[in-house]
């Protein structure tokens, strides 16, 4: 995914307090660069800190002398400047402003500089400290009853938990910000808090992407009308990565363009490199690997000249995809190997189960098939991961609205889960491959009696578990599945424990195949029989018994029990989301239920009441559990 840089925050957008300054007649100097600086930021902010700082050595040069209310709207100006412009010295600096005495007692001056820390703190990826700066800078906005600071506080903070992937919340703090600015009528802060809020719809876990490019648009049109150039290239950005998300690719590279020309008019060498990677990934996927390249490579030496590394590691990861593309496999590995030290550093997971799944395609490539299985291993380890993370935050795939009129429409909260992309492949066929490699290699008899003992052992096992699973989603498959149901009964019947089945069956399964083809039928089997088994317990246990139909067991399970997990699945299922097939696909299923009586001894006739329970379900509108 390409992430979009933020609307640049003016450095005096959000910090309506330091405009307070000293009477003119103080210091017309200093407050002569100060203002300069702030009408300076939107469209020059290298020139705007240069002034900062000018202001800020003239006050040094006056000593015990300087006003001191200037000199605390300098220092909180900076941090603003340094914070946009995600300098790392920016924490340091404005710590040792918060040390001394100037910023002594919370007042609106501290308050607002601590606003200033937890925005820096937010563009270093110091997220949770940034969350106990934003808390405290709150209760101080209330305590001041300061209805403006409140706004600004809650527009970052909301900003910063869109940054970590916190929809819902990030979602009200913009609504109350973007309320609050409006009835204070400061709109010069507006744009900021509606740019935001388009972000959170152009993300693939809100997906609604027309809405974020009518807002983006209606950005745009104001930064024209102002002459601002720099945020019409962030517009244009945004435009045309969001019609990258719709998978509307001509149009994203028409808008990418857009953005190169006026990045390469304002000389902006960073954004440019950003755009040209942007550009490229979407090339990439147009099955245009050749032209990309050149833009990676183009964009990589920028990253590496800047020491931009997290950049250069983006950039890498994407470069070694369009070298594997090519051909070019072996150099793909040295990208994609360079890529992935960094962002194990950085515990980065969806960026990892990127690269390993290019890494598991280049060395398939190059004839490395243990290393392929591994890379593949790692990959599903990584989906997992995030997977998990997902379902920890109990994200919530947001159906909202919102407008100037501010109409109060339902927000559906629906779990969303990423789904796996592919399962690791090991089959056969490649086992057999190696084992042959291993046999020629060895040099002695004996050792290589004993190698080629080991790997036919190894092979039968793999052979006995691709005949007891099902190939394409790794599930029990039906033989398997009706082996162990009949011990579960034998055990349940034993035990005097309840047990029950749940029949699943994936609803218009037909028309899935239909509309986007067998390969996405697939996709979409898999990515179900996932959701489904991350809704069981532990010791439950569900195959794939036909062609869209699965069947769960569930040990020690009454119907409640029963009917909580199937309504799960369902959920979970429900959630699902295909973005690399379709914004427009939504995946349902439909749930049979049914208790072990006492006396059955048979799973036959337990699955048939499951089967005429599902087959209720289906009449009955589908999407449901029935008994």
């Amino acid at each position: 995914m390409i992430f979009k840089p933020l609307l640049r925050v003016p450095a005096l957008l959000l910090c309506a307090l330091s405009l307070h300054a000293a009477p003119a007649a103080a210091h017309p100097a200093v407050i002569k660069l100060l203002d300069e600086a702030a009408r300076l930021e939107p469209r020059d902010p290298a020139i705007a800190m240069v002034r900062t700082r000018e202001a800020l050595a003239v006050l040094d040069a006056q000593g015990a002398g300087a006003d001191p209310d200037l000199r605390r709207r300098a220092l909180v100006q900076r941090c603003w400047l340094q914070a946009t412009d995600r300098l790392p010295e920016t924490v340091r600096d404005t710590d040792a402003a918060l040390a001394s005495p100037l910023f002594a007692g919370w007042d609106a001056r501290r308050a607002e500089l601590r606003l200033c820390r937890a925005w820096a703190l937010s563009m270093g990826q110091d997220l949770r400290q940034a969350r106990r700066e934003y808390e405290a800078v709150l209760s101080e906005a209330e305590r001041l009853r300061d209805r403006a600071l409140l706004a600004d506080t809650l527009a970052l903070r909301g900003e910063a938990r869109y940054l970590d992937a916190d929809y819902a919340p990030a979602l009200a703090d913009l609504q109350r910000a973007y309320d609050l600015n409006t009835e204070l009528k400061r709109t010069d802060k507006l744009p900021f808090v509606l740019n935001s809020i388009a972000n959170l719809y152009a993300d693939p876990n809100v997906a609604a992407y027309d809405q974020a490019i009518r807002y983006y648009a209606q950005l745009l049109t104001a930064d024209s009308a102002q002459g601002s150039l720099r945020t019409m290239a962030t517009g244009l950005f945004n435009i045309a990565a969001t019609y990258e998300q719709k998978k509307d690719y001509e149009r994203a590279l028409d808008f990418y363009a857009r953005t190169m020309e006026i990045e390469a008019h304002l000389d902006l060498s960073l954004e440019h490199a950003y755009t040209q990677r942007a550009r490229a990934a979407t090339l990439i996927k147009m099955d245009r690997a050749q032209d990309a390249l050149p833009l990676l490579d183009e964009a990589l030496a920028v990253f590496e000249r800047l020491d931009d590394a997290d950049r250069a590691a983006q950039t890498r990861a994407t470069r070694g995809k369009a070298l594997r593309l090519l051909g070019r496999a072996r150099e793909a590995l040295v990208d994609l190997s360079r890529a992935r030290a960094y962002f194990e550093q950085q515990d980065d997971h969806a960026f990892l189960e990127q690269i390993h799944e290019q890494r598991a395609l280049s060395l398939e490539a190059v004839g490395d098939w243990r290393g392929a299985a591994q890379a593949r291993a790692m990959q599903a380890e990584f989906v997992r991961s995030v997977a998990d993370r997902l379902k920890a935050r109990q994200l919530a795939r947001l159906q909202v609205q919102f407008d100037t009129a501010r109409k109060d429409e339902e927000n559906a909260a629906l779990f969303a889960e990423n789904a796996l992309r592919k399962q690791a492949l090991d089959d056969a066929a490649s086992i057999q491959r190696l084992q042959w490699l291993l046999i020629a290699v060895g040099g002695v008899a004996f050792i290589a009696l004993g190698v080629m003992t080991w790997r036919q052992v190894h092979l039968s096992r793999r052979m006995r578990d691709l005949a007891l699973s099902d190939e394409l989603t790794r599930l029990p498959n039906r033989r398997n599945l009706l082996a162990q149901a009949q011990l579960r009964m034998d055990q349940a019947r034993d035990d005097k424990t309840a047990m029950s089945i749940l029949a699943i069956d994936i609803d218009h399964f037909k028309r899935i195949n239909d509309l986007y083809g067998h390969e996405a039928g697939d996709l979409v089997l898999r990515r179900v029989a996932q959701a489904c088994t991350s809704a069981m317990r532990s010791n439950d246990v569900i195959g794939r018994v036909g062609g869209e139909e699965f069947t769960a067991v569930l040990a020690d399970a009454d119907r409640e029990v029963a009917r909580a997990v199937g309504e799960r699945m369902r959920a979970a299922v429900q959630a699902l989301r295909f973005p690399d097939l379709s914004s427009e696909l939504r995946v349902t299923i439909s749930v049979g239920l049914a208790e072990r009586a006492e006396h059955e001894h048979l799973f036959s006739p337990l699955a048939a009441r499951a089967d005429a329970a599902l087959y209720r379900a289906k009449e009955a509108g589908r999407n449901r559990l029935e008994e």
